[in-house]
């Protein structure tokens, strides 16, 4: 499968669903803080929905926290190895629209 290659009812972004991804004005003003298993079921849920369903092997990694000195997000996932699907796209894609919207909490180490 290539990029130029079709798949019959189903739409790549930015053409998906935006009511899940919705940014004010292509950028929004505050990230909302989540913990890392509530981010992971976001990220996972949209990500089965994007995904080609030949595909078996590919999943979403749970997020982990990084620090940063810039405004980017404060998270990163691992990603799968490339396969015929383009499924490691699907999941660039999400991180960078995931990633204006939600910052993973700071959690309590008890």
């Amino acid at each position: 499968m290539t990029s130029a290659t079709e798949v019959p009812g189903r739409f790549e972004p930015p053409w998906s669903n935006c009511s899940m991804t919705s940014i004010l004005n292509g950028k929004m003003k505050t990230r909302a803080e989540m913990i890392a298993a509530d981010l992971y079921v976001l990220l996972q849920r949209e990500f089965r929905r994007r995904q080609d369903p030949r595909c078996n092997a590919c999943f979403v990694q749970l997020p982990f926290r990084v620090d940063r000195v810039d405004d980017s997000p404060n998270w990163e996932v691992l990603l799968p190895p490339p396969c015929a699907y383009g499924c490691q796209d699907i999941i660039v894609d999400l991180v960078g629209e995931f990633g204006l919207q939600y910052d993973l909490k700071l959690e309590s180490r008890n």
